[in-house]
């Protein structure tokens, strides 16, 4: 079972419990017993299970972007842009989206305790996100990734960003990402 860093979902509960107490129980009404204590206390387990956040995310989504077809990879793009504030933003509106796109497979096991990332076929204005190694993802981490990868290269000063899931490999997950620099 893959283990993921609960940076994000510590975030989310900020963004919830900003939204109000009405807001938040409304969001974890229809969470399992279980995945609500682990809402409550995320910074708790420095690494949670996949198959427990997903059931977070996927309420997140759901209550954040309720007409969206990509309620997940919105979802993600905001919580990109929420989590990297202060000095993250400076670090990535100086190098070129190239740079960046080159350190998020060296980060990949700051987040994921299972899995290899590397980025192949580099070249300027796009690249392939390859991640080896790995028992199953959850489906929503496809599109999860691809609105973080994306929200991150946005702050990096690239424009039109696209991020597409290629499942022609089974054993590898991949991402095709696109981009023009501002």
């Amino acid at each position: 079972m893959p283990y993921i860093k609960p940076s994000n979902l510590i975030k989310l509960k900020e963004i919830v419990r900003g939204r109000g107490d009405a807001f938040e129980r409304e969001f974890l009404d229809k969470l399992p017993a279980e995945v609500v204590q682990l809402y409550k206390f995320p910074a708790l387990k420095p690494w949670i299970p996949s198959s427990l956040e997903v059931h977070i995310m996927q309420r997140a989504a759901e209550l954040f972007f309720p007409d969206s077809a990509h309620r997940m990879r919105d979802l993600a793009h905001m919580l990109a842009q929420m989590t990297m504030t202060g000095i993250y933003r400076v670090f990535l509106a100086i190098p070129t989206p190239t740079f960046v796109i080159k350190r998020v497979a060296q980060i990949w096991r700051l987040f994921y305790q299972h899995g290899h990332a590397r980025i192949i076929d580099t070249h300027d204005g796009g690249a392939t996100l390859e991640v080896v190694e790995l028992p199953d993802l959850e489906d929503y981490q496809k599109e999860f990734i691809a609105g973080y990868v994306a929200a991150t290269l946005e702050l990096a000063n690239a424009g039109d960003v696209r991020v597409t899931f290629d499942g022609s490999n089974p054993a590898a997950w991949r991402w095709v990402i696109t981009w023009f620099r501002r």
